[in-house]
């Protein structure tokens, strides 16, 4: 063996014993000498190595056994404070920011609102503002952050750092360089990540949510008035060539439609599945249905997207006559997503998430009937159960695995 595979055997020993403790959470000496087929000596050295670091730090003494009984072994796990994350999302009205550790817990967060169609300039300058407000009140300085992410609206081509298109944002136009922007206004030294913040949701679902288990999966994003998705293929985020791949919002799904989406096409799954435009629809029909307990007692303009969700459970006919369009096009998409690329599960995050149990149902129904009825796809389709801040935990841990991966 020569020196240079030498050098490589080692690196990949050391990289395997820092993954080994970042999965398994607190293990010995011993437990990762058989975990990972070294002897005890090589597991003692590298975790010095980290230790020196400050990558590993001992938490404890484990249980007594085999031949050290009576002498409590000492459990080593990753330091999750080594670094920090600096994650910011970026919704059509407002920026949500956060500081993480390595694990993806929130340290601090802040949303900051601003008008539709805000220019770009003008939302990376209030992410450079919470970075420095958050940093000072945590007495953090720059050495402490191992990257900077952004969670995107829009068309994003990750690779190269830019946003191809926002519908949400007409005025920034085409193929914007957001990377570039970003290290105008941070310091060169951090490292910077920017896709479509539903991509980064998806990889919430891949290491802490419900995909952990599954290697094929989409995981669908939706908000009041917006909705996109993010594709996990073979374990690893897919953006395509353009970062087109998982816009299944403007999936055109009702060719009937007059309605003008966002893209400016006609008959887009987002427009189509609106909760904006069903709490509207709601609000017009109340007067034709005086029983529903949407309606009874209330003001019309009071009623919410949350009230049709929690009245169709009830069994509300209105309400559920109000929930069967928008799962009706929801699964005519899917269906769509199925044919084409046949994963193994569909989760969907954000507001329809507490769409409740009767929407998620007809999807599943409406799924059945359209994508070969004769056919037993076995596919899963759920609710996210990881929140509203499932994008900058899903960031922050893509972040971390890119942290470690290169650290030597």
């Amino acid at each position: 063996m020569n020196v240079n595979s030498r050098k490589d055997l080692k690196l990949d020993n050391w990289n395997r014993v820092l993954e080994l403790l970042r999965n398994y959470g607190s293990v010995d000496v011993a437990g990762l000498a058989d975990i990972a087929g070294l002897s005890k000596l090589t597991i003692t050295k590298i975790l010095s190595y980290w230790r020196d670091m400050g990558v590993v730090i001992p938490i404890g003494k484990g249980n007594a056994s085999g031949e050290a009984a009576g002498k409590k072994p000492t459990l080593f796990c990753v330091n999750p404070e080594y670094r920090l994350i600096f994650v910011s999302q970026l919704y059509e009205t407002s920026l949500l920011s956060a500081v993480t550790n390595l694990r993806g817990a929130v340290i601090a967060n802040d949303r900051v609102s601003y008008p539709k169609d805000t220019g770009l300039d003008v939302i990376l300058g209030s992410m450079r503002a919470a970075f420095d407000t958050m940093s000072a009140e945590l007495k953090l300085n720059d050495s402490r952050f191992a990257a900077i992410v952004l969670g995107t609206s829009g068309i994003t081509d990750s690779k190269d750092g830019v946003i191809v298109y926002s519908p949400h944002f007409p005025s920034w136009g085409y193929n914007v360089p957001v990377a570039g922007m970003l290290r105008q206004i941070f310091p060169k030294r951090f490292t910077l990540h920017v896709d479509n913040w539903v991509r980064y949701q998806a990889y919430a679902e891949l290491r802490i949510g419900q995909a952990q288990q599954v290697q094929r999966f989409l995981e669908i994003g939706t908000e009041p008035d917006g909705v996109t998705s993010g594709l996990v293929w073979d374990g690893t985020l897919v953006s395509g060539k353009c970062g087109l791949a998982g816009e299944i919002g403007h999936m055109p799904v009702d060719l009937e439609s007059d309605v003008v989406c966002a893209c400016g096409g006609k008959g887009c799954l987002e427009p189509a599945i609106s909760l904006l435009r069903m709490q509207a629809r709601a609000r017009a029909e109340a007067a034709n249905w005086p029983d529903s307990s949407l309606v009874r007692g209330r003001d019309a303009f009071a009623i919410t997207y949350r009230d049709v969700f929690a009245a169709a459970d009830a069994g509300d006919a209105f309400a559920r006559t109000l929930l069967d369009s928008p799962a009706k096009y929801m699964a005519a998409a899917i269906s769509h997503v199925v044919q084409v690329c046949d994963p193994e599960l569909i989760i969907i995050q954000g507001e329809y998430a507490d769409a409740g149990t009767y929407f998620l149902e007809q999807v599943k129904d409406g799924v059945r009937k359209r994508t070969l009825p004769g056919m037993d796809k076995n596919i899963r389709i759920q609710y996210s159960t990881l929140g509203d801040k499932q994008g900058l935990i899903g960031a922050a841990h893509f972040a971390a695995d890119q942290f470690y991966s290169h650290l030597q």
